[in-house]
């Protein structure tokens, strides 16, 4: 299946923005992503869009734990459309969770949940 089929599949019926470059994010029910043109731009388009699908946008779960979700959402979209993440997306997205729970105890976090600080650093805590 193209990568468009496979975005216009999992896409939430919402409205979606498309821009050349730049970052990409969700804005009061409005996705501002770049084309899906590669399984990198596929992944980063889909995870936006999970976001909205989990209901992240009412910002009521930690940051970290938002993305950790999203990432693991679109985890699964690629593996049921056999698709591969890309190594350096991989790489990205979990050291964007790591960066996450660095911030999250930098401004006073107790506790870190378990599986998204496995997930990002790929520790065995077992």
């Amino acid at each position: 299946m193209s990568l468009k089929k496979v975005a216009s599949k999992h896409t939430p019926r919402l409205k979606v923005k498309f821009i050349k470059k730049g970052i990409c994010y969700a804005d009061n029910g409005v996705i501002v992503v770049r084309k899906p043109y590669s399984r990198a731009n596929l992944f980063e388009y889909l995870h936006e869009c999970a976001h909205a699908v989990l209901g992240h946008l009412k910002g009521s779960r930690t940051r970290y734990r938002e993305e950790y979700e999203a990432d693991r959402y679109v985890r699964e979209v690629f593996r049921v459309e056999k698709l591969k993440v890309p190594k350096n997306t991989d790489k990205r997205q979990r050291a964007y969770i790591g960066e996450c729970i660095y911030n999250a105890i930098l401004h006073g976090a107790k506790t870190i949940e378990l599986e998204p600080y496995k997930y990002a650093f790929g520790i065995d805590l077992s």
